[in-house]
């Protein structure tokens, strides 16, 4: 016999499943337990935790999580009793998604809208012609700091970028880029015949792209 910690009773030990007798149960250390069939930590070896997919009845005994990058993106390893589990929440931006952010009060994973905001980690999580505020985790239009995609006929109108024309005909105002300058989500920095480089979008086609 052996000692089944979830019952705290002896009983006849196994060593494959099929001593279970029951296609639901399998063999662990000596004792069947349940397969993918738990509700709370109580059903489960004192070395393991229930584990639910979000909205799940019913779930599955796992090992305990050691930290937090045991868990899946949006939770932390935490104390649960004298248990350890994955629980929704965060310590840092890392925690969460691209298009999230850690809110640094509550500690969980907020986005990717917040009002009218779209958080962010990255500028591919932002919507073509912005740019990730990587201070405030969040997008911001391109256009408030460039005219993008604006038509020119020279440089001038266009400080801090090139007069660059595109194969539909037209120039467009392209932003200067390289050494650190990130482009914005839809464009790339792409070396011009003139010398140097600039943020042109990827399909070299700029109309509807930064309204």
């Amino acid at each position: 016999t052996t000692c089944d910690p979830r019952a705290k009773i002896c009983v006849a030990d196994c060593v494959v499943d099929a001593d279970c007798g029951d296609v639901k149960m399998r063999c662990n250390n000596r004792v069947c337990e349940p397969i993918a069939d738990c509700q709370s930590d109580g059903e489960c070896p004192d070395t393991k935790v229930c584990t639910k997919a979000p909205g799940a009845a019913v779930g599955a005994c796992t090992p305990f999580c050691q930290e937090d990058t045991d868990c899946p993106l949006g939770q932390i390893c935490g104390a649960s009793g004298t248990r350890f589990s994955c629980q929704p929440g965060c310590a840092t931006n890392s925690g969460c998604g691209l298009d999230q952010r850690c809110n640094a009060t509550a500690k969980v994973c907020e986005g990717p809208v917040i009002g009218t905001v779209r958080t962010c980690q990255a500028t591919a999580a932002c919507s073509t012609c912005e740019s990730c505020d990587a201070a405030q985790n969040a997008c911001v239009k391109a256009r408030l700091t460039f005219p993008h995609c604006q038509t020119c006929t020279s440089g001038a109108e266009c400080t801090g970028g090139s007069c660059v024309a595109l194969p539909d005909g037209i120039s467009y105002c392209a932003r200067t880029c390289g050494l650190g300058q990130e482009c914005p989500n839809g464009f790339t920095c792409t070396s011009l015949t003139t010398g140097g480089q600039a943020c042109v979008p990827a399909d070299r086609r700029c109309t509807g792209k930064c309204p």
